[in-house]
């Protein structure tokens, strides 16, 4: 058996095997772009514990975080406790939750129109409000590792008594095939299993478009670090799941407040991306199904894809865990319509992400754009790298903050980025054959005057060249001298 001694190599003059301990090479900065933030109803509020002094945010690594900071999902129409339980489920690692009280149904009229206003308020926030003061979205904004951003129970339900007992026979004895006269002893009752107890949103469609109108306006600004996962909300009108000419007319609306309302840019509509249909999802076998937006399983996906390959790579053609079922089903035609291929057609309307059934893979996201028709933010995964980019760029950088302004500090920060980019670069995010044609980092005195530097700012140019998925592989099949040849 060899002795492994603790000696310096140059030390070591018998054979054996030896220990030589080496400087650890400093690794290079990392910002986290798989941490989602989720905003709903707070299950404590009518519990044992409404009225205590609760904590509003929560963080939670796990579901049983979750549970033990909060508690077991409530069966009262909101969505936030599934949320964040298929997020984990789907692979994600670390979520913020933030709750507010939910609406008060007792209310009715003027009554119940004003409280729902205060709520959906709530659940957005106030702009400017401190750590102590803000609620909902907001309050999570004011975390910098948060990257995505859902709000679930914008599409939650109000609760609904459930269906009557049915009265069925006491004892096993009597359980046969016998006329109900002859039935004795005592009467039990049973509650039957249902989908989902209640299915009329708390919020009409109007208030959900205009929480989520209000959602793209506050996130503009920070469209760099977050990306918010909207929904195609439940069909009111018919009381059933929304259909695909539905969730057309859903797009339509937010290309409407780009070129009617001139609300944003195209190229600011990246910071969100829309999914449809609803999915069907049950947490363990026997539990009731429940139809829930796709948006907080696609959190999930997200979380999982960047952790695995990073945020370069576009989360689709990732299998979905927990659903069992589609609402509506996507075939080729529905996806063609939601999902257009064509230059000319990214021009003229917004991408719907779907989801689609495969069989023998499952069900998988199937769609990997945002909200904006630009040419190359179109991609949820150029959006998603630049704002990695972005975060780790920043993350390096905050060490040489008030540092003196001159040809050192430049030469500094140009060695950070470059770093920070050729990391990317081999990693496959970035295209060309040589770095030079991936990125460019320019920072000296072409980009920092004398009118700069008198004001304290430095200034670093970075142009980087990301890489677009392959949507559409397309091979041609042909016969030359008797042999089938492929060309791609």
């Amino acid at each position: 058996m060899a002795t492994v001694r603790s000696l310096r190599p140059a030390l070591a003059q018998a054979p054996g095997v030896y220990y030589s301990p080496q400087t650890r090479e400093p690794e290079s900065p990392f910002a986290r772009t798989d941490v989602a933030g989720f905003v709903g109803f707070d299950p404590r509020s009518n519990g044992p514990t409404a009225g205590e002094d609760r904590r509003r945010l929560v963080r939670c690594d796990d579901w049983q975080d979750y549970v033990l900071s909060i508690g077991e999902p409530a069966d009262d129409g909101s969505l936030l406790s599934h949320a964040v339980r298929t997020f984990f489920m789907n692979g994600g690692r670390r979520c913020y939750v933030v709750m507010v009280d939910p609406p008060r149904y007792v209310l009715s009229g003027d009554d119940q129109t004003e409280n729902l206003k205060i709520v959906r308020q709530k659940l957005l926030g106030v702009r400017g409000q401190s750590e102590a003061e803000a609620t909902g979205m907001e309050r999570l904004l004011l975390i910098d590792e948060v990257a995505i951003i859902d709000i679930p129970d914008l599409y939650a339900f109000r609760p609904t008594p459930g269906p009557p007992p049915e009265t069925l026979g006491g004892s096993d004895r009597e359980v046969c095939f016998l006329p109900c006269s002859k039935i004795r002893g005592q009467v039990g009752s049973v509650q039957a299993q249902h989908v989902q107890q209640g299915m009329v949103p708390c919020f009409t469609e109007a208030d959900v478009f205009d929480s989520q109108k209000s959602m793209f306006a506050r996130c503009i600004s920070e469209r760099w670090r977050v990306l918010l996962l909207l929904n195609v909300p439940w069909d009111s009108l018919s009381g059933l799941p929304p259909t695909p000419d539905f969730a057309d007319r859903w797009r339509l609306r937010f290309d409407n407040l780009v070129r009617t309302q001139v609300f944003a840019e195209t190229q600011e509509m990246s910071c969100a991306a829309l999914y449809y249909p609803w999915v069907r999802y049950q947490d363990r076998v026997g539990a009731p199904i429940r139809e829930m937006p796709p948006s907080s399983f696609v959190a999930g996906v997200i979380a999982r894809r960047d952790l695995e390959r990073g945020p370069h790579v576009s989360p689709a053609n990732e299998v979905v865990r927990g659903v069992i079922q589609l609402t509506w089903p996507i075939d080729e035609d529905v996806q063609a319509n939601l999902y257009p291929s064509g230059p000319d057609d990214f021009e003229q309307m917004p991408s719907v992400n779907v989801l689609r059934s495969f069989a023998g893979f499952g069900i998988q996201v199937w769609g990997a754009r945002t909200l904006s028709t630009d040419k190359y933010l179109r991609f949820l995964s150029v959006r998603r790298c630049l704002s990695a980019i972005q975060r780790r760029i920043k993350f390096a950088l905050d060490a040489l903050v008030f540092e003196p302004n001159s040809a050192v500090l430049w030469m500094q920060i140009t060695q950070i980025v470059f770093s920070t980019l050729q990391t990317l670069y081999e990693s496959g995010a970035l295209r060309g054959e040589r770095i030079e044609q991936a990125f460019y980092v320019r920072c000296d005195s072409t980009t920092n005057g004398p009118d700069d530097i008198q004001s304290g700012r430095v200034l670093c140019e970075v142009g980087v060249a990301i890489v677009a998925p392959a949507e559409f592989i397309v091979f041609r099949l042909g016969r030359r001298e008797g042999v089938v040849e492929v060309v791609e």
